[in-house]
């Protein structure tokens, strides 16, 4: 009678343990599915003309296409540097008006 209750503990913890690897890949795939979608926008988004209002959207999702738990570091950094280079002449527009800008001289 004592096999058969251990015999019967182990099948559980094996069902048990099953359900949560089954579990935990179904949650990763939710990850990456979220990941899969913002890259694409992003590429997308790339292919639009250059302006400051798609340079905007497109910083706030590159980060938080980083902030994402799931992510694959090295197209997420492809990624970066082809808008990087797509969008150079408007980032240095940006850094030079800062740096000029009453606020950067004289402070807040």
């Amino acid at each position: 009678m004592g096999t058969l209750i251990l015999i019967v503990l182990f099948f559980m913890a094996i069902f048990v343990a099953a359900w949560l690897i089954v579990e935990v890949g179904k949650r990763n795939a939710e990850k990456a599915k979220v990941y899969e979608l913002l890259y694409d926008l992003i590429q997308e988004y790339l292919m639009k003309p250059v302006t400051d209002s798609n340079y905007d959207i497109i910083t706030s999702w590159i980060q938080l296409l980083g902030q994402l738990k799931y992510k694959d570091m090295e197209r997420t950094e492809v990624l970066s540097c082809e808008f990087w280079r797509k969008y150079e002449k408007i980032r240095l527009e940006r850094l030079s008006e800062d740096e000029h800008s009453p606020e950067s001289i004289f402070g807040k």
